[in-house]
């Protein structure tokens, strides 16, 4: 070991791979003086891998340190990498050679890979798009690297070398998985086949022009696998319909919903004009106008839709609601009324604010007032507006 830095240790040479490429850091142990560290991250800076370890005061300069690497993290993030090089290359087959690598990340339990092209493939397409993948991954094809200088790389293979990124240096490692070839420096199995199976997760646009694939390979497959068939079975138990009746019961559902979501709009509807009805009956009038002011216990849903009912027939004023939070909405079936100013007149005597529409405004306030406090600042709003 030559060197500590707070909860880093640096060996003069060390196996664990550091975040790097969009590849995740290894972790695992070192054992010095016969105890056994955890490794917790490692990270390079200006060609000095750092490792981040549980406690730093176990180590000594110059003391003998052996490294044990987590094997099933680097076997996972080695899967991921190698299929990264596959769908690249599948992608740039299937969509054509404008696709280039925009950025990618491998982790653990899944890896992602963002691509340049001009829309989100169709559903048909990813899943060719997979197949294909996987076909590469059945045909078990030599993985292998070879240090070569750049400009022999560069004339062999062209600038397609560096869809990860342009390494520096004169001679530059070379990795080719199956038919792909780039400019690599991270972890890669033996062959396409120890990948396992590649499973596509999802496909988004994450902007104009580039599109991200997330998906994963072999034991994260199997796990991602696993998860989704868990989440169908508890839907099945949920609905008790058998999974493929998953769909049609769904949409039968669903259908249902929406009626059921209709008929209580209405029912909502007719309570409202039977409020507003109730609530006119009591109303005061200004220059003959019906001014309508309430207090009473509903939630901002039923205070807008009463509100509305109450502007359609013509009146003016405001209702508040005081359960909680001070929630205030005001109205307005008068042309020469705007609900907006109104509500700025009430916001100011319950130190709240809203906003909205002409016909209708919302807001919130801290302070409740009563409703003859309601109606006088509505009367004085009228009287300078009128």
């Amino acid at each position: 070991m030559i060197g500590i830095e707070g909860e880093y240790v640096i060996l003069n040479r060390s196996a664990f791979y550091p975040e790097s490429g969009g590849q995740d850091y290894d972790t695992g142990f070192l054992i010095v003086n016969g105890a056994k560290i955890p490794v917790k991250a490692v990270f390079e800076e200006d060609g000095v891998v750092l490792h981040r370890v549980e406690d730093s005061s176990k180590f000594e300069v110059g003391a003998k340190v052996k490294g044990i690497i987590d094997a099933e993290r680097r076997l996972r993030h080695m899967r991921h990498h190698s299929a990264t090089h596959i769908l690249l290359h599948v992608l740039r087959k299937k969509l054509g050679n404008h696709v280039w690598q925009a950025g990618a990340r491998k982790e653990f339990s899944k890896a992602r890979l963002d691509v340049t092209h001009y829309k989100k493939p169709s559903e048909e397409e990813i899943r060719e798009i997979e197949r294909l993948a996987n076909a590469e991954v059945l045909a078990n094809k030599p993985v292998s690297w070879e240090w070569m200088n750049r400009i022999e790389a560069e004339r062999k293979f062209g600038f397609r070398l560096y869809q990860g990124g342009v390494p520096p240096g004169k001679e530059i490692r070379i990795v080719k998985v199956g038919d792909d070839v780039q400019a690599c420096g991270g972890t890669h199995c033996n062959t396409t086949g120890e990948i396992g199976l590649i499973k596509i997760m999802r496909v988004e646009s994450i902007q104009d022009g580039v599109i991200r694939f997330e998906f994963c390979a072999g034991e994260a497959a199997l796990d991602y696998i696993a998860q989704q068939e868990s989440l169908l079975r508890h839907a099945s138990e949920i609905l008790r319909v058998e999974p493929a009746k998953l769909p049609s019961t769904v949409e039968r559902f669903f259908e249902e919903w929406k009626e059921q979501r209709k008929e209580i709009e209405r029912l909502k509807r007719e309570i409202a004009e039977i409020k507003a009805e109730m609530l006119i009956v009591n109303a005061e009038e200004f220059d003959s106008i019906k001014v309508v002011a309430e207090v009473i216990n509903a939630d901002m849903k039923e205070l807008i839709k009463l509100g509305e009912v109450l502007a359609e027939k013509g009146c003016v004023g405001c209702l508040m609601s005081s359960e909680g939070k001070v929630r205030v909405v005001t109205f307005s079936g008068d042309n020469r009324i705007d609900a907006r100013e109104l509500m700025k007149e009430i916001g100011r005597r319950i130190k709240g604010s809203g906003g909205g529409k002409p016909k209708l405004a919302q807001g919130a306030g801290q302070r409740a007032l009563s409703r003859d406090e309601i109606m006088n600042v509505i009367f004085s709003y009228l009287s300078r507006v009128l």
